[in-house]
């Protein structure tokens, strides 16, 4: 048996890479960035190594291409999984926003409600405990508050 050894490599120069993605990826802009990282990429070269025999050929493949791309990808994904957290940082950034924007409103809303009840209480304990402006003849005693206190009441 006759045994043969040879290699095959092909260079091509000033190659323009146009990158295809399925719809799983297009949705992440990942084209335009994986055009950015490819676009350095001018010259693929590629080997293929035969040896053996005719009964039992034996061969090997060698590009620059797979690594190029491999490493156009690594860089890709990062570019692109940087962008979408930013994306998502800023919309749930934007949500907790509006909800403590609407968290103040009702919170004033009740603020609001709440302030005329809180005077009224406020006059009536001032007439009950001494009266408005240093006013004592209508201040109610001990005595005539224990009165007003109901029956059943511990402080009476």
């Amino acid at each position: 048996m006759t045994s043969f050894r040879g290699d095959v490599q092909l260079v091509q120069k000033q190659v323009q890479i146009m990158p295809s993605v399925g719809e799983e990826l297009d949705r992440f802009q990942v084209v335009e960035a994986l055009e950015d990282s490819l676009r350095d990429v001018h010259t693929v070269a590629t080997r293929v190594s035969l040896s053996g025999t005719l009964d039992r050929p034996q061969f090997e493949l060698w590009s620059n291409l797979g690594p190029a791309v491999a490493e156009a990808m690594n860089h890709t994904v990062e570019k692109v999984a940087m962008t979408y957290a930013r994306q998502a940082l800023a919309e749930s950034q934007q949500r907790v926003d509006e909800k403590l924007a609407e968290l103040d409103r009702q919170i004033a809303d009740e603020q609001a409600t709440l302030k005329p009840q809180l005077t009224a209480s406020t006059d009536a304990l001032k007439q009950l405990v001494g009266g408005r402006n240093g006013d004592t003849k209508n201040r109610l005693s001990l005595e005539q508050f224990g009165q007003q206190l109901p029956a059943n009441s511990l402080f009476r």
